[in-house]
């Protein structure tokens, strides 16, 4: 204490003085001096050795500065990332962290103990930045001078404060009880950051840059539903973290002593905080009326045979740990087969969805208020030098194809090639005690009522899709009326009802299949048996009708100079195409008319019903009776389909984000897919 108390008197003596001497100020002579007087006092009343004190870089001045006053707000549209303006700012917080280290010195009688007090001084900073005009909707990641920082530990204890800038803002109480009263900064968008550590920046405020999300026109606020993908991704529908384990040596079964590093595997931009929980509280800022979410759930399919076809869960890596295993429909890393690898060298897709995280992504989704529709999905995972035939045994298949290539072989019978590739397990396999009991087989009903029975053990989703666009196999006939998959669909249908009583349930019907099929001068309402059944609750469309036909250049037949049609960004032009343009009032017979925009007007002379020749007509579809044509001749007995009996759900909608990609919405741009 002696050491303590005379350096105190010596450094206040030597400031009294003032002046330096050989560049040392006297406080610090007066101080030195005091603190020698005080460990020989010390040292006489302990017997022992004097404490050593030390102490570390200290800063001498804890303002921080803050930005000019009248730098313009920043107005935003769509995502952006922002380095706004300290618009207030508190004075650094100094912490100081004492540690204290024994040293036994001598032996014998001489044997001292030496003790070392080391204080080392750590710094933070509370500041407000302006990030834009509001209202914004949320802000996404942050940067500080350059590099993402990872903030979750801040966030989970409330120290990132995000304000919209919306005209009921109130003041941030951290600002509030420091200046004793504060502005709420209405209109402005702003982040506060409450003791951010500096030790990482050089004891400095860092510049600061945090993405944010602006409104982009009205789109936000019309979007009722959204689809949920990548559909292919372990964990990435886990709501909690999951962690990436790196074991040591190669043993075969492992506990937690063998663990000597963990990292989040299912959260990308905040250690603490799920990729899942981000993206749905982006979903929920950003598109407030969306209350509908399908969540996209994929399996593998193994060969557009139908007859041949598996469909299995794979998995993407056979050597990676995790604390919470993966295991989907009874199958681990261990016995699921690999996905394949693209030419890139690396997998081409990530693994089916663990059991597990699609149950909490569907309970998640409900506690947030959302309708939830559950979407199986096939991805083929087929590659080219697999070299596979094509079912109609002309050449072989390409890689990665869609899943509405799916069809029977050639020559064999349909009905039996749809009797394999739907597989032989019902409803009555699953149960509540024992789970899963039927065969062990890879087909198409497993892969749906597998994931019936997880939406079950969900609590219910609001609506099930037992397929989606698989237009090969329910247009498959032997003969003409009879469609053995629209048959195999109804069965499926009142299975599902039998674990999902109290779900909606639908097919998915691509764009190019609800309506009809059209083959050889007969036209058949082919899916109407499945509309109609007593188990169908409304009627599924995956919608990428074309709304544009536009070509480079001047010379091309939708510029409209007179209609003011000049852009394909012109909304009435646009909104013309929904029910007007290819698909209703001409089609193109073949690739070359498309090419030169040779059109083939759609009419209808003998009945006056050209409706039934739109694709685009889905009002006139819904609201008549159908009757099937053959040979052209309309037949006189309607089908089974009662004329607006169902609802329609767009079940997808949209189209890709590249140019003129309006005009053909249906074609997806992916690299590796033929």
């Amino acid at each position: 204490m002696a050491t303590l108390l005379f350096a105190g008197i010596g450094s206040a003596i030597g400031a009294s003085v003032g002046g330096t001497f050989l560049g040392v100020s006297a406080a610090v002579i007066g101080r030195a001096v005091g603190a020698t007087i005080g460990r020989a006092i010390d040292s006489r009343l302990t017997g022992g050795l004097s404490p050593i004190y030390r102490e570390g870089q200290r800063l001498e001045n804890l303002d921080v500065l803050t930005s000019q006053e009248g730098a313009p707000l920043m107005d935003i549209n769509g995502r952006a990332a922002i380095a706004g303006e300290v618009i207030w700012a508190a004075k650094l917080k100094e912490t100081a962290n004492v540690t204290t280290t024994s040293t036994t010195v001598g032996s014998g009688k001489n044997k001292q103990t030496q003790t070392t007090s080391t204080t080392n001084y750590s710094y933070s900073a509370s500041f407000a930045i302006s990030l834009g005009e509001g209202v914004l909707a949320q802000y996404g990641r942050v940067w500080a001078n350059g590099k993402l920082i990872d903030l979750s530990t801040m966030v989970s204890q409330g120290r990132v404060r995000f304000y919209t800038g919306d005209e009921a803002q109130m003041p941030d109480p951290l600002i509030d009880a420091i200046e004793g009263g504060a502005p709420a900064y209405r209109g402005t968008a702003y982040i506060v950051f409450e003791d951010l550590p500096l030790d990482e920046f050089g004891n400095r405020v860092p510049q600061i840059k945090v993405e944010v999300f602006g409104k982009s026109g009205e789109m936000e606020t019309l979007v009722k539903g959204v689809n949920i993908i990548p559909g292919s991704t372990e964990f990435g529908y886990e709501p909690t973290v999951v962690r990436k384990l790196t074991y040591a040596g190669d043993d075969s079964i492992f506990d937690d002593a063998d663990v000597i590093s963990e990292k989040a595997d299912n959260a990308a931009r905040n250690s603490s905080v799920s990729d899942w929980q981000i993206s749905m509280d982006q979903l929920d800022a950003i598109m407030p009326e969306a209350d509908t979410a399908s969540l996209v759930v994929a399996w593998f399919g193994t060969d557009l045979r139908a007859g041949l076809c598996e469909i299995e869960p794979r998995v993407e890596l056979r050597d990676k740990q995790t604390d919470v295993p993966w295991n989907v429909s009874g199958l681990n890393r261990q016995t699921a087969n690999l996905v394949s690898t693209a030419p890139n060298g690396r997998p081409a897709f990530g693994s089916a969805p663990n059991d597990a995280s699609v149950i909490a992504a569907i309970q998640n989704l409900r506690a947030r208020g959302k309708r939830v529709v559950l979407y199986p999905f096939i991805m083929m995972d087929i590659t080219e030098a697999q070299a596979l035939p094509h079912p109609s045994f002309s050449g072989t298949q390409g890689a990665y194809p869609w899943r509405g290539r799916i069809e029977p072989r050639n020559g064999l019978p349909v009905a039996d090639e749809i009797a394999d590739f739907m597989g032989s397990v019902t409803a009555g396999h699953y149960s509540d005690t024992q789970g899963y009991t039927g065969p062990n087989e890879r087909k198409y009903r497993r892969f749906i009522l597998d994931l019936a029975w997880l939406a079950r053990q969900a609590g219910g989703v609001d609506a099930f899709l037992i397929g989606t666009e698989l237009r090969g196999l329910t247009m498959a006939s032997d003969t003409p009326g009879v469609y053995p998959f629209v048959d195999a669909l109804k069965s499926l249908a009142a299975e599902v009802r039998q674990i999902l009583p109290g779900s909606k349930i639908s097919y998915a019907a691509d764009w190019s299949e609800y309506h009809s099929h059209q083959t050889g001068g007969d036209l058949r309402f082919h899916l109407d048996p499945l509309w109609s059944d007593a188990n169908i609750d409304f009627v599924g469309i995956d919608n990428y009708l074309p709304l544009a036909d536009w070509r480079p250049g001047i010379a091309h037949a939708d510029l409209d100079n007179e209609r003011g049609h000049t852009s394909p960004y012109n909304l009435d032009y646009l909104k013309g195409n929904i029910e007007g343009g290819e698909y209703w009032d001409w089609f193109y017979l073949t690739e070359e008319d498309r090419t030169n925009q040779v059109r083939t007007p759609i009419t209808d002379g003998a009945y006056g019903e050209p409706w039934v020749y739109r694709q685009k007509a889905i009002r006139d579809w819904h609201a008549n009776a159908h009757h099937d044509r053959v040979g052209g001749v309309r037949e006189a007995s309607a089908t089974d389909w009662v004329p607006g009996s169902k609802p329609i759900w767009f079940t997808e909608l949209g189209c890709p984000a590249v140019d003129s990609g309006a005009n053909r919405p249906n074609v997806f741009f992916a690299a590796n897919s033929s």
